[in-house]
């Protein structure tokens, strides 16, 4: 087994940022309310990222991991708010506009409305929901529920045969893979398709188990569970990859932070120089989350900070590069009279698949050094008697 970076920091600073997010919502307007909360929060952050890694039970972690998020979130809310707060700006559509004014200050509703808000960060049923989100059809609880239960168990069968497929590439062979690169190209592609989807499979799992909880229990209703990510057939550019198929959690804050930065430079918004440095900022500050997130993870002593750092910023700043890439040629084929057809959709997608296959690597292999995955996710399986059949010497051939 893996010796294991001792944690150096506290999950103090932690629990402050999850406490000082609620009483940030619940509180009563006041003047300099903003500055002030804001600037609490930002160096309360600051603070949990001095030394980020406080445990190496994944358990405890992970919840701050996956905090990143609503933090941004309602960082967002409420510096961007002005003075009359984000109870004036946000509300549920089917709730008067403000209704959060009416609220009393740490009282239950209010609590309810701030609790909604910041773990709502699509906003879907809300005022502020974002662009691109899947469109949800109108279903009774009865049909939404079966269908909900069905797509579970399809998602836990498909996510543990990803995961047996993984540990058995990587943590069950001779040969101690490393590395997603270097391998023959059949399982080269493998093996990163496998890294791919299996935060998909876990963030399918843990999202309709929660929607069928919620809309179970009465909690909420199925128009607000809308699926997560959206259809890979219309993914033909790697800005729809990451603009259309994936998550939208990160949009709004991503999207206000850097509008807020080419404002403050002067820039033009609209203009072809606002676009491109608001879409290479989001991938730098994409980048930065997820790279802090690492180092809050058990890793093995031998992984240096540095190289996951480089690990997950080349990633990021990759996609970046690709969509300027992507965006000059479909110009240049515009210029040319060039019409999009099946054959430009084909080209697409092979372009969308190929990059990924290039750039997964970067932070793939970061992840597999701090052996990410090397327990199934079921230790026993129809999947893995299966996988286990796979010639083991065809890996490096």
């Amino acid at each position: 087994m893996d010796e294991l970076r001792t944690p150096t920091g506290s999950i103090i600073p932690h629990l402050l940022l999850s406490t000082i997010q609620i009483i940030t919502l619940i509180t009563p307007p006041f003047t300099y309310r903003r500055h002030t909360f804001g600037t609490a929060l930002v160096l309360i952050f600051l603070l949990s990222r001095i030394r980020p890694h406080f445990s190496n039970n994944m358990a405890i972690v992970q919840p701050f991991v996956l905090g990143v998020s609503t933090y941004l979130s309602v960082l967002e809310k409420v510096i961007f708010s002005d003075s009359r707060g984000p109870e004036y700006h946000f509300w549920r559509v089917d709730q008067p506009a403000h209704e959060a004014l009416c609220f009393a200050a740490f009282g239950f509703r209010k609590l309810r409305w701030a609790l909604s808000m910041q773990f709502n960060m699509r906003g879907i049923r809300w005022n502020y929901e974002v662009k691109n989100v899947p469109l949800m059809q109108k279903k009774s609880k009865t049909d939404y529920l079966s269908k909900q239960l069905i797509g579970l168990l399809y998602y836990f069968i498909m996510g543990d045969a990803v995961s047996q497929l993984w540990v058995y590439i990587f943590f069950e062979n001779e040969s101690n893979a490393t590395t997603l690169r270097h391998m023959s190209l059949i399982w080269s592609f493998v093996g990163t398709l496998a890294f791919g989807l299996m935060p998909y499979y876990v963030i399918q799992i843990q999202y309709v188990a929660s929607a069928i909880i919620a809309v179970g229990l009465g909690i909420s209703q199925p128009e607000d569970w809308p699926p997560y990510f959206g259809k890979i057939s219309d993914v033909s550019t790697v800005r729809d990859f990451w603009g259309k198929y994936w998550h939208q959690t990160l949009r709004r804050p991503l999207l206000a932070f850097t509008q807020a930065f080419v404002s403050g430079i002067g820039v033009k918004r609209g203009t072809p120089t606002s676009s491109y440095i608001q879409l290479w900022l989001a991938f730098l500050i994409s980048g930065i989350i997820h790279a802090q997130s690492l180092l809050m993870m058990p890793c093995p002593v031998q992984v240096s900070i540095e190289w996951q750092i480089r690990g997950v910023m080349s990633f990021f700043l990759f996609q970046a590069a690709a969509i300027t890439i992507e965006d000059f040629f479909q110009w240049f084929a515009q210029k040319l009279g060039y019409k999009p057809g099946w054959i430009t959709k084909i080209i697409g997608y092979c372009w969308v698949a190929s990059t990924l296959w290039f750039s997964l690597p970067f932070i793939g292999d970061v992840l597999l050094h701090m052996r990410f995955g090397k327990d199934p996710l079921l230790n026993s399986s129809p999947a893995r008697a299966f996988i286990r059949k796979l010639p083991r010497d065809s890996f490096y051939k």
